[in-house]
């Protein structure tokens, strides 16, 4: 029987292998059906950015696509996640819950190449909202197991940011040390604000809008303090602004000591920041004496009492001492400074009401020169240095959602993450449109060229046309989260809108941006991918057409560009592993640059930054050496070291560089002074580095890249004599201002100075007019 039974099997087996023989197959379908999906995984933007498109058909044949019903649960909060989800058609709605008992919350709504469930694959964690079906039509999704996504390596490939369409609305969040504090009266609101104004070296905020002075002014704290109590000593680092609002407080600044010595805290002052800043302390103590009845003298920190008419409290600027003597802020190379002794000061002298100190040194983070105690009984207000830093940075409170929306961009993948944080730190702000609020009108005048890029909210385009006389309104297509719109007319030119857009059923919320920075910016990203994006000039219809599927097409996305690391592994095949050391060029707090030559390629020479990855954590540089890597990735001028490749393991991160060797620009201006006294004809030697240094800088900023740390230290010669700049640790992209206070004192631009910090390219032009005056800077 058992023998029986085991034919029986055998035959029933058998037959069903005839059946699927016999059955008809369509493989073209199948295959057009996996050539669909990996083109698919070419456009989510997920893979594109992240993947290599030689992984994509592996990804693509481990997918399990399902249709879900509407109102159907794909997900639920607080359930175990175990697969990543990626929409293909449809759309769905993410649905959280604060607590057992509240009411659902729909935070936003996943559209086509949108995914969800990224970060259940790498850690064991339970799902932070509900995903519902939604819509029109039913949904279909692609699902990846955990354990096929372990198969298939992708966990070195991809990495899931946080994105706040999945997560809980963001929130106001406080630091623990930040108290409640009481808000002003309007009247002490603008005593604050006057005696911030009549700070010498605050004046820069008088150019500030009033209500950013009333922002500033409202952090104001009173504070009482008893007569002989110490408000802040000589060598300390001041942590707030203080404004004297009854009473006076005496200064006492240190002078050199009966030896002739300078005292400790006096030595503190010697970098050559304090040197300029001290110049400059008394340069407008001068101007105001001459444009106001009474005297206003100068301390190294704050303005001197309004009544004073002797100008014994004013502390004489040190003369600049020659030779090398800067420092780099912000980090850098640091040199001996040559010090000279400090003019004796006025050793006391009094503040009275609605005088201020301590800005230079929260501003610059410099050492007090004297110190101040309290009279008598005071009353003073104190602003504190992160209320000064909040209210004049640029990123914002939502900066890092603002940047996250624009990751999720299309158009703005091919730009580095560098130039995406720029451009996240030039965004106006969020714009609230009501449910059917016409946003852009067709045929009207623009009165503010913004562009728009939707937050939440969904909007409606259409185009009004006339057929046979008659208005008619015709639908073009819908916009949803991460969509954009308000370009075309900036790149064009054109005055008025082409189309018009209204916010859709539930209302809309927009990231505006200004156009006049955008416009450059995005003419760049479509020059980048000039096949993908049809002309500003083209036909209405088809410019929405093409924007609808992203400005791409198959072909379109199979032959796009490579990322940057491609790029230079392309151009360069050298391993680490097989360069020899041959000495030290320079060593600094951040490592070491060695000269290393590659004996597979006939010598080769490089030079091969190391930078501890320790220190770099340490001083919470990560994004700055990532963005160094970026800015160099993008140059490729002979007059610019090049990049070639960089490396990383467990310890150092590597940047392997074009080798300079013939020095920097400052040895040869010290040991060959010759070169710069004894050319033919006279001042063609500084002519031809000065031109070399332009045409250098000139490659920078056709790349919206800003050096800001123009010195002869960062000129390095190659053999044949040419100069080449170099260090691009302080370098940025800028799309209009930037205010971040680095480069070396000596070659800063006065806009670099002065708080709150606000340049743009420009003072690249001022340090290299410093830099023809080496070795004695101008203003010295």
């Amino acid at each position: 029987m058992s023998c029986g039974g085991c034919f029986q099997g055998l035959q029933q087996r058998l037959q069903q292998i005839f059946s699927l023989l016999q059955a008809p197959s369509d493989y073209g379908e199948e295959r057009e059906a996996f050539e669909r999906t990996v083109d698919f995984l070419s456009s989510v933007p997920l893979f594109k950015k992240q993947l290599p498109k030689s992984e994509l058909p592996k990804v693509a044949q481990e997918l399990k696509r399902r249709v879900w019903q509407l109102g159907q649960t794909l997900v639920r909060q607080g359930e175990m996640g175990r697969a990543l989800f990626l929409i293909e058609c449809g759309e769905c709605k993410v649905v959280t819950c604060e607590k057992p008992g509240a009411p659902d919350v729909v935070r936003a709504t996943l559209v086509e190449g949108d995914y969800f469930g990224g970060h259940t694959l790498i850690t064991e964690r339970s799902n932070v909202a509900t995903i519902v079906a939604s819509g029109t039509k039913n949904l279909v999704t692609l699902s990846l197991s955990r354990d096929r996504f372990d198969a298939l390596g992708l966990r070195r490939w991809l990495q899931f940011p946080k994105r706040p369409a999945i997560y809980n609305a963001p929130q106001e969040v406080r630091g623990e040390d930040m108290k409640d504090v009481q808000e002003l009266p309007l009247e002490q609101v603008m005593f604050v604000c006057k005696a911030i104004s009549e700070n010498a070296n605050l004046r820069a905020l008088l150019a500030a809008s009033e209500d950013k002075l009333k922002e500033l002014a409202a952090g104001a704290v009173l504070t009482q303090v008893k007569k002989g109590s110490p408000i802040v000593r000589s060598g300390n680092i001041a942590r707030q602004l203080t404004i004297i609002k009854e009473g006076t407080v005496s200064a006492i600044v240190e002078a050199q000591t009966s030896s002739g010595h300078q005292s400790a805290e006096a030595a503190v002052a010697t970098s050559t920041m304090t040197e300029r800043m001290l110049r400059k302390q008394n340069f407008l103590a001068q101007l105001q004496r001459r444009l106001r009845s009474h005297t206003t003298a100068s301390l190294y920190v704050g303005n001197m009492p309004r009544d004073q008419k002797q100008e014994g409290g004013r502390v004489q600027p040190r003369q600049g001492a020659g030779g090398i003597a800067r420092r780099s802020v912000g980090g850098g190379e640091q040199e001996e400074t040559n010090q000279n002794q400090m003019i004796d000061a006025h050793p006391e002298t009094t503040l009275t009401v609605g005088d201020s100190f301590g800005e230079l040194s929260i501003l610059y983070k410099m050492p007090m020169h004297a110190t101040y105690s309290a009279k008598e009984n005071c009353s003073l207000y104190t602003i504190d240095s992160r209320h000064f830093s909040a209210c004049f940075n640029r990123r914002g409170k939502r900066f890092n959602e603002f940047l996250e929306l624009l990751e999720e961009v299309h158009i703005l993948s091919p730009l580095l993450y560098s130039e995406r944080f720029e451009l996240a730190c030039n965004a106006i702000g969020l714009v609230e449109f009501q449910a059917g609020e016409r946003v852009l009108h067709q045929g009207l005048l623009r009165s503010a060229k913004l562009w728009y890029v939707i937050h939440s909210g969904t909007a409606v385009v259409s185009l009004d046309t006339e057929k046979d006389g008659q208005k008619e309104n015709e639908f073009l297509t819908d916009l949803s989260r991460a969509a954009h719109f308000g370009e075309r007319s900036l790149l064009s030119g054109e005055s008025a809108a082409p189309v018009n857009i209204d916010a859709g059923p539930e209302g809309m919320v927009c990231l505006t941006f200004w156009g006049d920075n955008i416009a450059s910016l995005l003419r760049k990203v479509l020059e980048q991918e000039t096949s993908m994006a049809p002309s500003a000039f083209c036909d209405i219809k088809e410019w929405w057409t093409r924007k609808a599927r992203g400005f791409k097409s198959r072909e379109d996305v199979l032959n796009r560009a490579p990322v940057v690391w491609d790029r230079l592994r392309s151009n360069c095949r050298v391993e680490l592993d097989e360069l020899n050391k041959i000495c030290v060029l320079g060593k600094g707090a951040y490592g070491r640059v060695s000269l290393v030559e590659d004996p597979m390629r006939g010598g080769q020479r490089y030079a091969l930054k190391t930078l501890s990855k320790g220190y770099i954590v340490a001083q919470g540089s990560q994004r700055l050496v990532n963005g160094e890597r970026e800015i160099m990735s993008m140059t490729d001028s002979d007059f610019v070291i090049r990049l070639h490749r960089t490396f990383k393991d467990d310890q150092h991160v590597y940047f392997l560089l074009e080798a300079a060797l013939g020095g920097s620009l400052v040895q040869v201006v010290k040991d060959h002074p010759e070169i710069m006294v004894q050319d033919t004809p006279r001042g063609s030697s500084a002519a031809f580095y000065a031109a070399c240094i332009t045409a250098g800088l000139e490659h920078l900023h056709e790349r919206r890249i800003v050096h800001r740390d123009i010195k002869p230290e960062n000129a390095l010669l190659d053999e044949k004599g040419y100069a080449k700049v170099c260090d691009m640790g302080f370098a940025r992209f800028v799309l209009s201002k930037t205010n971040t206070l680095v480069g070396t004192p000596d070659y800063m631009a006065p806009e670099v100075i002065d708080f709150p910090h606000t340049h743009n390219r420009c003072v690249d032009w001022w340090a290299l007019g410093v830099l023809t005056f080496e070795s004695t800077p101008p203003f010295a």
